[in-house]
C-alpha cells in the first residue's frame, strides 16, 4: 500500500522525494499482523475483511484522521438528490472491540461476540455463580456492546460457555443465508431463556435494548417480556 503524502511534499526537491520514497519502502515492508500482537486468541472467520495484513495496516494508518463531509441543497428548484443512507459498520472490527473490552472486565474469562445487520449475540465465561451478581456482569457486559453499537440494535448475552459454539456456527453465513435469521432467532431466545440479561437500559427500552412493544423482536408474548416488564 502506498502511504498517502502531505500536499506541500509533491513540491519538494529531488532529495526530499528520494527520502519520501524510502519512507514509502518502511511502509511496504511486512509488518506484525493484528492478531499477532494481540494477547488474546481470536478466531476470525471473515479472513477477506479487517484481519488481512494489508487491511489491518490500512486500518492503523487512519485511525487517527477525522471525518468531515458537507452537503449543500442545489440552487435549481426540484434539483435535489434523494437521501441515500449509507451507514454501515465494519462488523467483524465491531465484535472483536466488544469481545476485548469484555474479556479485560475481572469477571470475564472467555468473550465471544457475533454481531449481523441488527443483533449483538454474546456468549462469555464468568465465575460468577450468584443470582444477582450473574444479573450485574451480564449487565456490564450487555453496556459493553450498547456502548459500541448503533443504537437500533438489539443486544443478547449469556453467561453459558457453550453457546460459544453456536455463535461461531453463524459466523460462516451472513445476512442472505438460508434460515439463518431462524437460527439467530432461536440462539437468542436460548440465550435469554439461560441466563439473565442485566437491566432496563432506559424506561424506553427493555434489557435486550428493544423498544416496549416494539413489533418483530424476540421477547413479544413471551414469559420472559412479561417478567422485564414488571
Amino acid at each position: 500500500m502506498i502511504a498517502k503524502k502531505p500536499f506541500w511534499m509533491l513540491a519538494a526537491c529531488t532529495t526530499i522525494f528520494a527520502a519520501g520514497c524510502s519512507m514509502d519502502s518502511a511502509f511496504n515492508e511486512p509488518k506484525q499482523d493484528l492478531l499477532q500482537e494481540n494477547q488474546h486468541t481470536i478466531n476470525v472467520s471473515d479472513q477477506r475483511d479487517l484481519y488481512q495484513e494489508n487491511d489491518s495496516e490500512d486500518a492503523r494508518n487512519h485511525s487517527e484522521e477525522f471525518g468531515f463531509v458537507r452537503h449543500q441543497k442545489s440552487p435549481v428548484p426540484g434539483d435535489s438528490q434523494p437521501y441515500t443512507p449509507t451507514y454501515t459498520i465494519n462488523r467483524e472490527e465491531v465484535a472483536d472491540t466488544i469481545s476485548q473490552m469484555n474479556v479485560a472486565m475481572p469477571d470475564v474469562e472467555d468473550c465471544a461476540t457475533l454481531v449481523t445487520d441488527h443483533e449483538v449475540l454474546i456468549a462469555y465465561k464468568t465465575g460468577q455463580t450468584g443470582e444477582e451478581e450473574r444479573k450485574k456482569v451480564a449487565d456490564q457486559v450487555k453496556k459493553t456492546a450498547v456502548s459500541v453499537i448503533p443504537g437500533w440494535y438489539h443486544v443478547y448475552v449469556s453467561d453459558d460457555p457453550t453457546l460459544i459454539r453456536e455463535l461461531e456456527s453463524a459466523s460462516n453465513g451472513d445476512a442472505d443465508t438460508e434460515n439463518i435469521h431462524e437460527f439467530i432467532e432461536y440462539t437468542a431466545k436460548l440465550m435469554m431463556s439461560r441466563s439473565p440479561q442485566g437491566y432496563k437500559l432506559d424506561q424506553g427500552t427493555n434489557a435486550n435494548n428493544e423498544a416496549i412493544g416494539e413489533k418483530n423482536d424476540y421477547t413479544d408474548n413471551d414469559e420472559y417480556s412479561k417478567e422485564m416488564n414488571k
